[in-house]
């Protein structure tokens, strides 16, 4: 099988990430994959504060009054589930609280950190451009939390209104250096095939609008390596819809030949060797070859935390090296 190189890439304008830069990770399942990703990597991440929302509508409506501290925005679309269960039309059920004022304090919370967060870095996945109309209030729902379907309707945004948000949302942090976008990887198979299609389409001519006002604003094409270099079914999960663990190591790797700025590579070459080390057990552990390999490891993270922060993994070994001296 064919598999893509770096020069399949070399028509990419991608912006290079290094460590320190504050990434701001948000939209779909996929934009959590690599949060996790980059946070695995040791970088500085908020990851998808609000849960995964797949429409840019929606987006935009929960981040800017997030970002502008819109207390009374958030009032409406509180959604009482059972007596001990509030969620928000706006927002994924990860937010959720045992009465209003509690969900309402914790999305508060969640704002505060958004806005504390200024991002240098933003790194942006679209899932669809099919929404849901909540038919009481007129408006685009983020998730519908398992209401019964005679409350929304359906609808695809037009062109222009996935641009218009998209813009909208650019301009809640102007101080943002670039912007990597991506379309989802991940069909929506429920909307039908041909439905997400074109969902997917809208979306991706959309980006290219948007990209071309904005100098600052890249794209990465996770959902071409996934359809067209990716698209046997051994790279999906078992439900044949999502990427599975293999295809998205794959596309982080591709992601990090990319973006990654030469001495980040080296970096994260580095990290990514001594992470392999600290997840293994020795059988024996008070072996004064365990120590010495404990020793190393801890050498080399020391050396590694003038570039990252490793205060945990250090104390880790640190507390290995304690068990195995008075291990009887």
């Amino acid at each position: 099988m064919k598999w893509f190189t770096p020069l399949s890439f070399e028509t990419l304008r991608l912006p290079m990430l290094s460590y320190g830069q504050r990434i701001l990770c948000i939209g779909s399942c996929f934009a959590d994959e690599m949060g996790k990703l980059l946070t695995e990597a040791k970088f500085s991440v908020l990851n998808n504060p609000f849960g995964v929302l797949f429409n840019p509508v929606s987006l935009y409506r929960c981040y800017s009054a997030a970002v502008y501290a819109q207390e009374a925005a958030w009032q409406e679309g509180v959604l009482k589930v059972s007596e001990d269960l509030y969620l928000h039309y706006d927002c994924h059920s990860k937010v959720y609280g045992s009465s209003e004022q509690s969900l309402i304090e914790r999305i508060m919370s969640i704002g505060a950190e958004v806005r504390a967060w200024q991002p240098e870095i933003i790194l942006l996945t679209l899932g669809t451009s099919i929404v849901y109309e909540h038919c009481a209030s007129g408006k685009v729902v983020a998730n519908c939390h398992k209401q019964p379907a005679s409350l929304f309707r359906k609808r695809t945004l037009q062109l222009a209104e996935i641009v218009e948000a998209l813009n909208h949302l650019h301009a809640l942090w102007k101080g943002a250096k670039a912007w990597i976008v991506t379309v989802s990887p991940v069909r929506h198979v429920k909307e039908g095939l041909v439905e997400n299609q074109y969902s997917k389409s809208l979306l991706r001519v959309a980006v290219e609008a948007w990209r071309q006002q904005h100098e600052n604003i890249f794209y990465f094409p996770s959902y071409e390596i996934m359809i067209d270099e990716l698209r046997d079914y051994r790279f999906y999960a078992e439900d044949l819809v999502h990427p599975s663990a293999q295809a998205i190591g794959y596309i982080w790797d591709v992601f990090t030949a990319h973006c990654f700025e030469a001495e980040t590579q080296k970096t994260y070459v580095a990290w990514r060797k001594l992470s392999q080390q600290l997840a293994h057990r020795a059988l024996f552990p008070h072996t004064a070859e365990n120590k010495q390999r404990l020793q190393r490891l801890l050498s080399a993270l020391q050396r590694l935390s003038t570039k990252l922060p490793l205060h945990e993994e250090i104390a880790q070994v640190q507390r290995q090296l304690q068990e195995a001296d008075t291990f009887h």
